[in-house]
């Protein structure tokens, strides 16, 4: 029977499935709970996850199920955005699954309390009214200690993060752009001064 069974099966994560997995272990550990402790409260609310998957989870060789995230962030006592997004809110920039660049924490956090849209604003305010609009379930009540003032305060801010990707998109396409101009000019440079029987 072999013994060697090779290295850890790991998956192909995006951004976004490394935070979750690393907030999970964070969460967990920060509690004391052991990966068997977390499965039977999973157990205890009818979704049934092996203790080995939780594991492979953490350690990266598991993909997170919609369903899967739902139970872990209710048997550990958390909403679902503790385990989606960055655990400090501030500057710290961080990458996550469907956006060009890199965010401070805290456009992340605004966009997922529903203050703010992350991507498509518009000068009329059209992005950030459908945003409004489906951001929150229809009654929801007013967020307590966000007014107008504040609102429009982070759609600045949301503005010029989009003017700031797009600079970086800019200056992408121009590093691109001069290191192709730089080969062609390295390649006439070699044809000039080649000497006749081929030797440089």
């Amino acid at each position: 029977m072999p013994t060697n069974l090779g290295p850890k099966r790991r998956v192909d994560l995006g951004p976004t499935g490394h935070m979750v997995r690393a907030n999970i272990q964070r969460i967990r550990k920060s509690q004391r709970l052991t990966h068997a402790d977390v499965v039977q409260r999973m157990a205890s609310h009818g979704y049934s996850m092996p203790r080995t998957a939780l594991s492979e989870i953490e350690s990266g060789g598991r993909r997170v199920s919609v369903d899967d995230l739902m139970a872990l962030a209710v048997s550990l006592g958390v909403n679902p955005d503790a385990l989606l997004f960055p655990p400090v809110y501030g500057e710290d920039r961080h990458q996550i699954t469907g956006l060009a660049a890199d965010a401070e924490s805290h456009f992340l956090w605004s966009w997922a309390e529903g203050l703010l849209p992350l991507l498509n604003w518009d000068e009329e305010g059209t992005a950030a009214a459908v945003f409004r609009q489906y951001a929150r379930p229809t009654g929801y009540p007013p967020v307590v200690g966000v007014d107008e003032t504040n609102v429009e305060t982070l759609e600045n801010l949301a503005r010029e993060m989009r003017a700031t990707v797009e600079d970086m998109k800019a200056q992408a396409e121009r590093l691109i752009q001069q290191t192709r101009d730089e080969a062609v000019q390295t390649d006439v440079a070699g044809l000039l001064f080649r000497r006749p029987d081929g030797n440089d």
